[in-house]
């Protein structure tokens, strides 16, 4: 039997084995052990075809199957979901060469933590035919501006996106405004912007936006808005639906948490987090008064989980 014969029995064993990260794990060493032997498009397309059923959490790339992506794309990521670029370090050059590839289409989760990505990257990616989609998509520690991120609300490329991490880029307002404002993020039910350069007008442009009614968690840690920033976060109608809401470190005095406890929208908070905050003891009553009870400098509902630190 010729090995390639034999890989292939092998692979639909194990694909008849069902959903399982050691299935999973089998799948993608016997695909590496085929090589660059003739064929490996068709039985990507087979597997593939096979793999239609399993959750998308099963299927994250290997660590060797990102190796030297920003010169060379394995083909074998065609039948990947989610993919973790974490170290690769690939900058704005290496993104773009990502964004031209069509292996990379079936993605639900990308991962860009500490990429060096800035707006010459996210622009170019932002325009991608490949990058459709995306469901998850995390862009933390990079140097994204408002330019970048306008270019991404552009984008009918992220229009299936429930997740967005953008922790400790450069937004700030315009770029917050510009995602709020954006048709093609309606579906987002948490987004993460601590450390944003982002002040009470930028917060005033999520607040106003019906496109942010989908939200259920949203922080906007270590960004200066302030008492004006908190008071338009409380009279938002369109924030009815948040039950996770970290505002560690944004300036926020009794005013502000005056409003958030009193506010006639924020009935489904569960998750309060003020840390590094001054609220008084009449603020810590009102807050005490609907439900909420301390524990340390995060503020959970009353008999509700809440996820500590």
């Amino acid at each position: 039997m010729h090995p390639t014969e034999q890989i292939m029995l092998q692979l639909d064993t194990a694909l008849c084995r069902g959903p399982s990260e050691e299935s999973w794990k089998s799948i993608c060493n016997l695909l590496d052990a085929w090589g660059d032997s003739e064929g490996l498009d068709r039985v990507l397309d087979h597997v593939d075809e096979q793999l239609a059923s399993w959750a998308d959490h099963y299927r994250k790339a290997p660590h060797s199957w990102g190796r030297d992506i920003t010169s060379n794309v394995n083909p074998r990521l065609k039948i990947v979901r989610e993919l973790n670029l974490l170290g690769a370090n690939i900058g704005d050059k290496g993104l773009i060469f990502l964004a031209k590839s069509p292996y990379l289409a079936n993605l639900t989760k990308l991962e860009l933590d500490s990429q060096g990505i800035s707006d010459t990257g996210i622009i170019e990616f932002a325009r991608s035919p490949y990058m459709t989609n995306l469901v998850y998509l995390k862009l933390r520690y990079n140097q994204i501006t408002g330019l970048g991120m306008g270019a991404m609300s552009q984008s009918s490329n992220f229009a299936k996106l429930l997740w967005l991490k953008l922790d400790e880029n450069k937004i700030g307002d315009p770029g917050t405004i510009a995602l709020a404002s954006s048709p093609h993020t309606t579906r987002l039910t948490l987004l993460d912007l601590p450390d944003n350069n982002i002040s009470h007008e930028g917060v005033l442009g999520l607040a106003q936006s019906p496109n942010m009614s989908s939200l259920t968690s949203l922080d906007l840690s270590e960004n200066e808005i302030g008492n004006e920033g908190a008071i338009a976060l409380a009279q938002s109608p369109y924030l009815a639906n948040l039950i996770e809401l970290r505002l560690g470190l944004t300036n926020i005095g009794k005013d502000g948490v005056l409003a958030i406890a009193r506010s006639p929208y924020l009935s489904k908070l569960v998750e309060l987090d003020l840390q590094g905050e001054d609220s008084d003891d009449e603020a810590c009553e009102a807050l005490m008064e609907v439900g909420f009870e301390p524990r340390d400098d995060l503020w959970c509902r009353s008999g509700e989980h809440c996820h500590e630190g």
